[in-house]
C-alpha cells in the first residue's frame, strides 16, 4: 500500500482540493503566469493553450466540471456525477451558475478487488429539459492505460495561488474557490493502492517541479485529469484528483497530486447509467 511519510503515514486529504495554477509564458501551455490567475478561469485561455501545444481537436468538456459544495465533480453525461467518495453527493453547480440537486438514494460507491473501499462515487442529478447539463455530450473514459510521462489537462473547482506575503514556504493557497485548469504530466503509477482516510485507490500521480505545472491545493477533490488520445483523436476522462502530500497551507515544489484511474470501474459506471454499457465501452 502507498503511504506519504509525515502525514500520519496517509494522504493529506484534499479538503476539497483546488488546483494552483502556475504556469509561465514560454510555446508550451504557458499561456498562464504565477501572477495570471484569471487565465486559469478561462475556458478560452485552455483552447487557445491546446491550439499553441499542437492538439488538432478542441478540449469538449469544460463545462463537465463543476463544484459540489467547496468540493469539484465531474459531469459524466445521461445524468451522472462522478467523484471522490471523501467528497460524496450533494448538489452539483456548474459554471454558467446552474445547481442540480442529487437524486436522493442514488449514490453508488465502488469497492477494489480485494474488497476495499475506492476513493470513488457516482450520483445522479436532477436535470430538467433545456439545462446545460442536458445538452453535454457524455464523457469517454480513457482506452489507454496510464504512462509516465504522458501529458495530463487538470480541472478543478477550488483555490489559486494567493499573492500575498506569507511567512510561510512555496505558494500559500488562497480561498478562492473556482472552477480551472493546468497542465502536467504523470510522474508516478502505483500498483499498491493509494490510501486515502478510510479508502485505497489505484492510480497515478503528478508532481508539481515548476512553474510550468499545475499542483492541487483546497477546492479540487473529485476533479477530473484528461488526457488526448491520439489513436481516437479524442479527449478522455483519464482520473479523479484525490489528495496531495503537501503541507497544508502552500504548495512547494517536489509535491504530487494523487489521481484514481476510474477506468477500473468502467462496468461499475455502466451499470450507474442505467445498464447502458455502451456510453462507458472503449471503442472497438
Amino acid at each position: 500500500m502507498r503511504f506519504v511519510s509525515g502525514l500520519s503515514l496517509r494522504f493529506q486529504r484534499c479538503l476539497a482540493l483546488g488546483l494552483l495554477f502556475l504556469v509561465v509564458p514560454s510555446s508550451g501551455f504557458a499561456l498562464i503566469s504565477l501572477g495570471d490567475v484569471a487565465a486559469s478561469e478561462s475556458e478560452s485561455a485552455l483552447q487557445e493553450a491546446l491550439r499553441r501545444s499542437g492538439y488538432a481537436e478542441r478540449f469538449p468538456y469544460w463545462k463537465h466540471v463543476g463544484q459540489i459544495e467547496r468540493s469539484t465533480g465531474v459531469y459524466l453525461g445521461a445524468g451522472q456525477v462522478l467523484t471522490a467518495a471523501h467528497v460524496g453527493a450533494g448538489t452539483f453547480r456548474t459554471c454558467d451558475g446552474g445547481a442540480y440537486p442529487a437524486v436522493p438514494k442514488s449514490v453508488r460507491f465502488f469497492r477494489n478487488a480485494d474488497g476495499s473501499r475506492a476513493d470513488l462515487c457516482l450520483f445522479r442529478v436532477q436535470i430538467l429539459a433545456g439545462d446545460l447539463l442536458a445538452k453535454l455530450p457524455v464523457i469517454p473514459l480513457s482506452t489507454l492505460p496510464p504512462r509516465r510521462g504522458r501529458e495530463v489537462l487538470l480541472i478543478g473547482g477550488g483555490a489559486s495561488w494567493k499573492r500575498e506575503k506569507s511567512e510561510k514556504p512555496g505558494f500559500p493557497w488562497g480561498d478562492d474557490y473556482r472552477v480551472r485548469w493546468g497542465m502536467n504530466a504523470i510522474q508516478e503509477i502505483y500498483s499498491a493502492p493509494m490510501a486515502t482516510h478510510d479508502f485505497e485507490s489505484y492510480g497515478f500521480a503528478t508532481r508539481f517541479s515548476s512553474s510550468r505545472q499545475c499542483q492541487a491545493a483546497p477546492g479540487d477533490s473529485g476533479g477530473a485529469a484528461f488526457h488526448y488520445n491520439p489513436r481516437e483523436s479524442r479527449w478522455e476522462l483519464a482520473g479523479v484528483i484525490l489528495a496531495v502530500d503537501s503541507e497544508f497551507g502552500a504548495a512547494n515544489f517536489g509535491n504530487q497530486t494523487y489521481i484514481a484511474d476510474p477506468v477500473l470501474f468502467r462496468r461499475d459506471l455502466a451499470a450507474g447509467q442505467g445498464g447502458r454499457p455502451s456510453i462507458f465501452a472503449a471503442r472497438p
